[in-house]
């Protein structure tokens, strides 16, 4: 009797980039471009169709495109499954009017010396010691 073994047929989205070492911004803009398909399974987590991926790499390797109407369906499926609270603040990001983060060196310990920073920023800090 032969054991069925279940193959994944998504991964959540950042599992995937660690396993293919592919950065998270590439993976989005192919999501945006319509280039591979996700879906997003709960409240918060986007996962990868695999076959999408493996579809979108063999069509690489062959020199083709993605089917206009099918990559047009992609990018549709995904903009409606982008937050609209995300979407805002990617774009206050974008044009520079995101919240103010934590300002920079904040929670560092005082009188440490830092390895990292401009050769100029190293000798004014040694002539002041």
């Amino acid at each position: 009797m032969a054991t069925h073994v279940p193959v994944p047929v998504t991964a959540p989205q950042r599992d995937f980039c660690k396993q293919e070492k592919l950065p998270l911004g590439r993976l989005t803009k192919l999501f945006e471009a319509g280039e591979v398909d996700s879906v997003v399974i709960g409240a918060r987590v986007r996962h990868v169709i695999l076959q999408s991926y493996i579809d979108y790499i063999e069509r690489q390797q062959r020199g083709e495109e993605r089917d206009p109407e099918e990559r047009e369906l992609a990018k549709r499926r995904y903009r409606a499954s982008v937050s609209p609270e995300a979407t805002a603040a990617a774009a206050r990001a974008l044009k520079g009017k995101a919240k103010p983060g934590r300002p920079r060196g904040a929670g560092k310990k005082r009188g440490t010396q830092q390895a990292s920073g401009s050769a100029a920023a190293r000798q004014k800090a040694a002539q002041h010691n």
